[in-house]
């Protein structure tokens, strides 16, 4: 528990033994776990079918690549700059990983928008 959530039902432990686990990954239920015996079983169940085909302009950069005006620009670094001061070199990493969760969010909603993704299942 953190100081972000105090939900109590997150604190209570329910932890299934190897045979328990097993069982609900080869389909069987598990006894006092309805929901999550549901959930596997749903899951097992759309693991067994075939994968969606990707629309044909997914297709096409799957096969070809990137297009050929695609090109990775420099970038400038300044040299002889001061160090960063420990306050901000703290928020760096977090930084990074933000930036690149957003650019990632950006490319997927980018191809959503195009209709680049395939069609749920």
């Amino acid at each position: 528990m953190s100081r972000f959530d105090d939900d109590r039902d997150v604190t209570s432990s329910r932890d299934l033994d190897d045979r328990a686990a097993d069982g609900l990954l080869q389909g069987r239920a598990v006894p006092g776990e309805p929901e999550l015996s549901a959930f596997v079983g749903e899951l097992l169940a759309l693991a067994d079918g075939p994968a969606p085909a990707p629309s044909a302009a997914l297709a096409a950069m799957l096969e070809g690549g990137l297009a050929a005006d695609t090109r990775v620009l420099p970038v400038a670094v300044p040299v002889g700059q001061k160090a960063v001061s420990w306050r901000v070199r703290g928020w760096a990493l977090p930084l990074q990983l933000t930036l690149a969760g957003a650019g990632c969010l950006a490319l997927v909603l980018g191809a959503a928008a195009a209709g680049g993704l395939p069609a749920p299942a």
